[in-house]
């Protein structure tokens, strides 16, 4: 989901993300939800789709650089947490840290770890 996207398309996705997810589970795959949010409009029906607790996925990947966009994703995981509540967040990529917690488990992203070995390359 997009914010420049019309609230349509955005819904769209939503649904199709939601149908996959359901498929995979019918047929025995585990899943791990990444809830989806676009801007402020769409956490009530972008959050609704989730059951309370168990873990998350959440991506800070290609966010945290622009200023609006580093808000609006620290601004709707905020939500998230508020909304659904999650056991665990698997965070893939930079944690800032205003969703630092006891429940977040830090995976490095592809970025990270290239960075990480050219400084160990220095």
């Amino acid at each position: 989901m997009y914010r420049d996207f019309p609230k349509a398309l955005n819904i769209y996705n939503l649904f199709r993300n939601c149908w996959l997810a359901n498929f995979w589970i019918d047929n025995g795959i585990w899943v791990i939800p990444k809830p989806g949010y676009c801007d402020y409009d769409s956490f009530d029906w972008s959050f609704d789709v989730h059951e309370t607790g168990g873990v998350v996925a959440a991506s800070s990947v290609g966010v945290m650089f622009n200023k609006d966009d580093r808000r609006y994703f620290i601004d709707g995981y905020k939500e998230m947490i508020d909304r659904i509540q999650p056991d665990t967040v698997l965070m893939y990529g930079e944690v800032p840290k205003e969703c630092e917690g006891d429940n977040v488990i830090h995976i490095e992203s592809h970025q990270e770890k290239l960075h990480e070995g050219r400084k160990r390359n220095e």
